[in-house]
């Protein structure tokens, strides 16, 4: 089955409440990509959606969930969240269902950042994206890879400020 109609037919999974409060942020340093912007991180363990991480990055930390721009800050993230949590989290790209122009759809699949910086590097898992119907990403903690989830499911995120 394809993992875009197993998406489709997922249930939405349960969290508790009692999930810890965020960690303190860890820095990481900035690369060449993000054209010398020096970010903080900070891996948050509360499940939420992908529209309340963004509000709790915004109002808390004055930030966003993450744009990923090279390999080795994905790598860094991964094994950041990996030492908080083993459940994949939010990072900040959306992909649309909707049709783009075809100049657009090529260079980036129809996937954007959140924070309008270019689309200029991606980890997806095979199959993915899932282009059927708008979706959320998240960060596997286990292998690094994106993959397409319903923007409404409860994972962690990291934020970026």
């Amino acid at each position: 089955m394809q993992p875009c109609l197993l998406l489709t037919l997922a249930l939405l999974g349960t969290a508790s409440a009692s999930h810890p409060a965020p960690r303190h942020p860890q820095e990481v340093p900035a690369r060449v990509a993000e054209e010398g912007h020096r970010f903080r991180y900070t891996v948050v363990t509360q499940h939420l959606t992908y529209a309340g991480a963004q509000r709790y990055c915004r109002e808390v930390l004055r930030g966003q969930l993450p744009s990923v721009h090279s390999a080795s800050r994905n790598q860094e993230l991964a094994n950041l969240a990996r030492t908080y949590t083993y459940r994949a989290l939010w990072i900040g790209a959306v992909t649309s269902s909707r049709a783009l122009g075809a100049e657009a759809a090529l260079r980036q699949g129809g996937s954007q950042w959140e924070d309008g910086s270019p689309w200029n590097y991606a980890n997806w898992a095979p199959t993915q994206p899932c282009r059927i119907f708008t979706t959320c990403t998240t960060l596997s903690t286990f292998d690094g890879l994106w993959r397409s989830s319903f923007c409404f499911q409860l994972h962690p995120f990291i934020c970026q400020y």
